[in-house]
């Protein structure tokens, strides 16, 4: 047994990707609301439907590992009675994505509007700030070592969800922004957060991230990011 002290505070979120109904959702909101195992006919007279149903549902849950099945203490003859309980993680499977995406991009918008009201520098702030991210990216992504820098980077930037394309004259064109509305409203700190996060991905992926440039909304449907020339 471990003698470190337990964390405090709470986990990270690790959303678990099952796809729930929503009578499915509310099977799962009733197991993780008790304290104790409960019955099939508990959960079915809590949904209001047939103990079959709610067989169907709990088990299916007990499937995705999302619930604990057991069998309760026989009482006379007849087939085992079963009780389920909420499996140790299940409530992450309840966390909404487009809730998690929206606090998130509430958050950027606060952070972009006190830098540029703030800050009498917060285009150089800002690409300071994306420089960091750029390379704790890199830290936590999937690296191909037989492709060079300005590679790693745009198949990081299409993870990233900009859709980069390569142009005729040599540019990159980022055909959609994970943050648009807000680059927008702020371009001089959301796209220099880009612009150094794609400077700072460079240097982390082996390259020198010299001659890294951004130009926001440079043509109809893109903007143009130019990389470090090849050797």
């Amino acid at each position: 047994m471990s003698d470190e002290p337990a964390a405090l505070g709470p986990k990270p979120l690790e959303v678990r990707a099952v796809a729930l109904s929503g009578t499915r959702r509310a099977v799962l909101a009733i197991l993780l609301a008790r304290t104790e195992p409960v019955s099939i006919s508990v959960v079915a007279s809590a949904i209001e439907g047939h103990d079959n149903s709610a067989r169907a549902h709990l088990d299916a849950l007990a499937d995705a590992g999302l619930a604990e099945r057991t069998i309760a203490p026989a009482q006379g003859r007849g087939r085992p009675r079963y009780l389920y309980a909420a499996a140790p993680g299940s409530a992450s499977a309840l966390a909404e994505p487009e809730a998690i995406a929206g606090e998130y991009h509430a958050l950027v918008g606060a952070f972009a509007a006190h830098v540029q009201a703030e800050d009498g520098e917060s285009a150089a702030t800002a690409r300071r700030i994306g420089r960091s991210w750029g390379a704790a990216l890199v830290d936590s992504s999937p690296r191909q070592e037989s492709e060079d820098a300005n590679r790693q980077v745009i198949n990081l930037l299409a993870r990233l969800g900009f859709s980069p394309e390569a142009t005729p004259d040599g540019a990159i064109a980022l055909r959609t922004c994970p943050l648009l509305e807000l680059a927008q409203a702020h371009p001089d700190v959301i796209c220099q957060v880009h612009a150094g996060l794609t400077e700072g991905a460079h240097l982390a992926f082996g390259g020198d991230g010299e001659g890294v440039g951004l130009t926001a909304f440079a043509a109809p449907g893109a903007c143009h990011l130019r990389l470090p020339a090849r050797p």
